[in-house]
């Protein structure tokens, strides 16, 4: 187990929005040095609980504590104040703007700050941290992955201690995906607390140092990497044993409908030549069919 110091912490954290407590009595801890994972499915109030420690959001009740000082957000300037990031799930560069324009946008003096100059700046800190981008490249035509990069460099240019990522892997391909986390990896070697929201249990397995998992709004356990089992964690995840959870049966009955048939087909990719075959298939009333 490493070493435990706590760069940010919150105590009894509570959330209400009409008609729904979002976040209900929740504490944890975020050390330095580690990726905490956070684990949950939708709804389960991972985003509300991040977007009060970047300041997007006041808490209705508790504390949030930085290196063990009591702090109060009113907005994210705040946080960043005290070394807190947040990489959105939804990308808020400018994509009219250069990567190094909107570099400039980060100053947080309230005025202008000229691109020129910044680019030799940029690709120097994209180097250090393996994160390769063009500063005069317009944003509006880098690629999904592309942007979370350059988010991700506006995190470290701010020197950010602690780096939040909401779904960062949603947009990304294996290898993109891979390649994110040998960074943030990299980045909790270099003392920083990352946290990484999924509802990938796989991911956060293989990156995580410990992690949280929430269900309808509460911390449910925090779980060292030891004892984070898959199984557990998804019994902690819905409530239940996924063995307890009887198939619902199919009204579909002998003589249903034929709504859609396939009988054959085929179809050749033009760049691999590979070619894939399919058999007959039907899809009656009442029925489900999966295509993997």
């Amino acid at each position: 187990m490493k070493e435990e110091r706590v760069y940010a912490e919150c105590r009894g954290i509570t959330k209400r929005f009409p008609g729904v407590l979002a976040i209900d009595d929740i504490s944890l801890t975020f050390r330095s040095g580690e990726i905490h994972g956070l684990l949950g499915e939708n709804g389960a109030g991972k985003t509300t609980l991040v977007s009060m420690l970047y300041g997007l959001v006041k808490p209705d009740t508790g504390d949030i504590y930085i290196k063990g000082e009591l702090v109060h957000f009113e907005k994210p300037a705040d946080a960043l104040a005290h070394g807190i990031a947040l990489v959105q799930q939804h990308l808020s560069l400018v994509p009219t703007l250069t990567v190094a324009e909107n570099f400039a946008l980060t100053n947080t003096a309230g005025f202008w700050r000229p691109a020129q100059g910044l680019e030799a700046s940029i690709r120097i800190l994209a180097e250090s941290h393996g994160l390769q981008v063009d500063p005069l490249a317009k944003c509006g035509n880098l690629s999904l992955a592309e942007r979370q990069r350059v988010e991700l460099l506006k995190c470290l240019w701010q020197d950010a201690r602690l780096i939040i990522l909401d779904e960062p892997t949603s947009v990304l391909s294996p290898h993109e995906i891979d390649r994110l986390f040998k960074t943030l990896t990299k980045l909790a070697k270099d003392d920083r607390s990352v946290i990484l929201i999924s509802h990938k249990l796989h991911e956060l397995l293989g990156i995580s140092d410990r992690i949280s998992v929430l269900r309808s709004g509460r911390k449910v356990r925090t779980l060292e990497m030891d004892e984070a089992e898959p199984e557990l964690l998804i019994r902690l995840m819905v409530g239940h044993d996924m063995s307890e959870a009887s198939p619902k049966k199919n009204p579909a009955k002998e003589g249903s409908a034929v709504v859609a048939e396939l009988k054959s087909a085929s179809v050749v990719d033009s760049s691999t030549k590979r070619s894939a075959n399919t058999g007959p298939t039907s899809v009656t009333s009442f029925s489900r069919v999966s295509v993997w």
